[in-house]
């Protein structure tokens, strides 16, 4: 990911649980930099910025007004996310996802295509990608930990 906001200096990383943070779309990781002091303090929260330009903002991928999406597109980002979670994960206790609006499909996908890579998801406002391949991969042998708090966004 070309930028990420951190809520711990590296020095203090190590060892502590990661929670990766997705944002809406049109927004940016401002917007879940928001959220870190309401969150326990030893995680360590990584909000990353989605890679699409959504005019001076950003997404994960393009969207209609009725959610109609690329799924190449969604597939993409979500090798863009694993690529860096992979490359971080290895500093961390466990990995866990938060997604808001758009980051809600993009938490929930990367749950769906790998999910003992995840301690917990939490989805909030937003939605679960409708896709007959996604459901086809999916390999839940144990329900996944995971809290979905879908709305209007």
């Amino acid at each position: 990911m070309e930028t990420v906001v951190w809520s711990k200096p590296e020095h203090e990383r190590a060892g502590t649980p990661l929670l990766v943070m997705m944002h809406g779309y049109g927004t940016d990781e401002q917007r879940m930099v928001n959220l870190f002091p309401q969150l326990p303090k030893e995680f360590t929260c990584a909000a990353l910025r989605g890679p699409m330009p959504i005019g001076d903002h950003y997404g994960w991928f393009l969207l209609d007004y009725f959610l109609a999406n690329d799924f190449a597109d969604v597939i993409a980002s979500t090798n863009k996310v694993f690529a860096w979670i992979d490359s971080v994960k290895g500093n961390h206790s466990s990995v866990s996802l938060l997604g808001y609006s758009q980051g809600m499909a993009m938490a929930s996908t990367l749950l769906r295509l790998r999910p003992e890579g995840f301690k917990a998801t939490v989805g909030l406002s937003g939605f679960v990608l409708e896709n007959d391949l996604l459901a086809l991969s999916e390999s839940f042998d144990v329900p996944a930990p995971v809290l979905l708090g879908p709305g209007q966004g």
